[in-house]
């Protein structure tokens, strides 16, 4: 595995996805929880969305990794990759998990995502910290106007 070929890969994906309205996603997987995974940091997913060169090859801002790679500054972190995201998704540093159990201010980075004109989806991928997942959901979703079910 190497990056040429990945974005090489990535170029002929885009080119098949693109006429189906198919975005991929490069994520960068923190090296502490996946070691040896190509793509450990942000300067490499840029180069490699730069690299395969088309418009369906996007970034996936993941705010647990980029806090991991990058680090605590995600303001600055989501300002500078966000023109070059297909997508954002929110679990909490470091447990990884949901918003309020962590040290990610999710309001203020949600507050953040609007001031910029995000207009994609924000998935969540978290492991929840209490012993249900309507609990979890049902602690951090409120303030959002968001209800468990």
């Amino acid at each position: 595995a190497t990056e040429e070929v990945f974005a090489r890969r990535l170029r002929w994906a885009g080119e098949q996805a693109a006429p189906h309205g198919v975005t991929l996603l490069v994520e960068v997987l923190n090296p502490r929880d996946f070691p040896g995974y190509l793509v450990p940091d942000a300067a490499t997913a840029l180069r490699l969305v730069e690299q395969a060169g088309h418009a369906s090859v996007r970034l996936q801002l993941d705010a647990y990794h980029l806090h991991t790679t990058e680090g605590p500054d995600l303001d600055a972190t989501f300002r500078r990759l966000l023109p070059h995201a297909g997508h954002v998704q929110f679990a909490n540093p470091p447990g990884r998990n949901e918003p309020g159990v962590g040290d990610a201010d999710f309001a203020k980075l949600c507050a953040l995502l609007d001031e910029l004109g995000y207009e994609g989806h924000v998935g969540m991928e978290y492991k929840p910290s209490t012993s249900t997942t309507v609990q979890s959901l049902a602690g951090w979703a409120e303030p959002f106007g968001l209800a468990a079910e």
